[in-house]
């Protein structure tokens, strides 16, 4: 078990599979870079880029992600990271397990971002964000929440949220939201 994995959550009661446990463990070992309380921004996203493509590369997928070395596609596709399976001449997408967004800034800028994660069709959806305190990740994350059960169409999906809390934590907190299967979906 990780130091962090007593902070997950998860509406159903249902643990992360081994793909979201790699992207905690993925994402963990930033805060215990030295300096990472001087990074910007800028930095701090390309390191959250360069852990979920690691991910990525680990299970065979394929990447794009904007201003990260480590990517196959060094370009942002909707998302700050983009997974994805090609056919085998690659000239099509077959498949796409996992989109990622992170966002820094406030609030606003927090849920704006993840609602680009509800369009998205891809088995994984991750939003990195930062958060004032611990209690602050668990407000935003239950906001995202509401967003979800709002938008149809989502029974199954899995949501993982990755809030920064800088210090005196400076570290991930993370919470797991798979919406319920049984939630029929709503007529138009």
């Amino acid at each position: 078990m990780t130091k962090n994995q007593s902070d997950i959550s998860s509406n159903s009661g249902e643990p992360m599979d081994p793909i979201e446990i790699a992207i905690q463990k993925a994402l963990e070992v930033i805060p215990k870079t030295p300096r990472i309380a001087g990074w910007s921004d800028t930095l701090r996203t390309r390191e959250v880029k360069r852990a979920l493509v690691r991910v990525a590369k680990a299970n065979g997928w394929q990447t794009a992600a904007n201003q990260c070395e480590d990517a196959d596609e060094k370009c942002e596709w909707l998302y700050d990271v983009l997974c994805y399976r090609a056919d085998e001449g690659k000239e099509s997408m077959t498949e796409v397990p996992l989109v990622a967004e992170s966002e820094w800034g406030e609030e606003g800028a927090i849920v704006e971002d993840f609602d680009k994660l509800l369009v998205a069709r891809a088995t994984y959806r991750v939003m990195v964000f930062r958060a004032d305190s611990p209690k602050s990740v668990d407000d935003l994350v239950e906001k995202m929440r509401k967003r979800i059960e709002n938008f149809r169409g989502t029974a199954g999906d899995r949501f993982l949220f990755a809030g920064w809390v800088g210090n005196p934590e400076s570290r991930f907190f993370f919470k797991l939201h798979v919406v319920d299967q049984s939630i029929p979906v709503r007529e138009v």
